[in-house]
């Protein structure tokens, strides 16, 4: 059964109207703190301190996407003492761990979510996930920061689904024709990939990326929340795609499919575990007078190195000697397990989930400081 002290639902209006950014903001709050009210004209208090604007900062991200928060909240005086990011979206399917939980994965999540049977709702959460992926619908579900699901309900019919505005286009130039090689070179390939660059532009694409991680303090729009590893990595994917064409540079994607363990002192746990994962490729040219007949793909991924690897190495960090590595062309948004591809032309869903997590990892700053953390060896 739902909590009675906890509210789910998207934040319909916060007054005082938050205008400010940081500790500002609290300025022109009453000593009363914050009310925020949310669907269902349901109320809660947030009080004036100094993890206040953090908090009220993600609520108010939260509002213009739409999107539900999740609150615990003191059933007397209203006061929200707790304040988690729930995940939208359709339940791909269920297994058995091997202690008895159920591992769930996802639609539009790398990460690996496990309902233990120690949650006092085990039951219903797991029926409301059986349900959710048999008929295909949209669910919210709401988890700690070590992914362990604690409420799962459908998202309402009568809300919107969370989204941002389709942003003005075009963000990109259009990606320039591949070239394929010659009958005679054929032989070459998958050495001979086309659209090369060297490995001083190679060097610096991924500079670039990694520019553009977030500080978890801020996490100011547009930056990259390359230090929320757990999930979003087709996000991020994506959206390096897209500066890199910005530069000239066309890059293809490489996804991996596992059991896939990293460590990582970019999470307060230290690893993350994921079904799957995404990071674009580039085309470098070997080294000497005959490098462009050596070409080879290397892996741009900030989020688990300090600069391009290959894609050996880049598979060999996640942990799944049997992991499957799949190609695909660099529009290729999403895949699923099955292959279906949906793409992102507009980057309208780039953008939400970008946005998601930087307040993902926000949050996590709050709670536990900002990364990286020390207690990870």
């Amino acid at each position: 059964m739902p909590n009675r002290s906890t509210i789910i639902a998207p934040v319909i209006r916060i007054t005082p109207a938050v205008t400010k950014r940081g500790a500002e903001m609290l300025l022109d709050a009453p000593p009363e703190g914050f009310s925020i009210e949310f669907h269902g004209k349901q109320i809660a208090r947030l009080s004036r301190d100094d993890r206040s604007a953090g908090a009220l900062e993600i609520l108010e991200e939260l509002r213009k996407m739409g999107a539900p928060a999740y609150v615990e909240i003191d059933p007397e005086t209203r006061t929200i003492s707790r304040l988690l990011i729930p995940l939208v979206t359709k339940v791909a399917f269920l297994s058995e761990t091997k202690d008895g939980g159920i591992q769930v994965m996802l639609e539009m999540s790398s990460a690996l979510h496990v309902l233990e049977r120690s949650n006092p709702d085990f039951e219903e959460s797991l029926k409301a996930l059986q349900g959710a992926a048999e008929n295909k619908t949209v669910a919210i579900i709401t988890e700690t920061d070590n992914h362990e699901i604690i409420d799962v309900r459908l998202f309402p019919p009568e809300l919107k689904l969370p989204s941002l505005p389709v942003p003005p286009q075009p963000l990109t130039p259009p990606a320039p024709p591949g070239k394929k090689p010659s009958r005679f070179l054929f032989w070459w390939w998958p050495w001979f990939c086309p659209n090369y660059i060297n490995e001083e532009t190679a060097l610096a694409m991924f500079n670039l990326m990694s520019g553009k991680t977030c500080n978890p303090l801020t996490v100011s729009e547009p930056c990259i929340p390359f230090l929320y590893p757990d999930d979003g990595c087709w996000a991020r994917a994506h959206e390096m795609y897209r500066l890199m064409l910005l530069q000239g540079v066309t890059s293809k994607k490489v996804w991996i499919y596992g059991s896939l363990h990293v460590s990582t002192k970019n999470n307060p746990y230290c690893q993350v575990f994921w079904g799957w994962h995404v990071a674009p490729t580039v085309c470098v040219r070997g080294l000497g007078l005959f490098g462009w007949l050596f070409r080879k793909e290397k892996v741009i991924d900030p989020a688990l190195f300090s600069g391009p690897v290959t894609k050996d190495v880049w598979k060999s960090a996640q942990g799944d000697a049997n992991a499957q590595l799949v190609g695909t062309d660099g529009t290729a948004y999403h895949r699923s397990y099955s292959g279906t591809i949906q793409y992102d032309p507009t980057y309208a869903n780039t953008n939400y989930y970008l946005a998601y997590y930087r307040l993902q990892l926000k949050n996590r700053a709050i709670a536990y400081g900002p990364p990286p953390y020390a207690n990870c060896a």
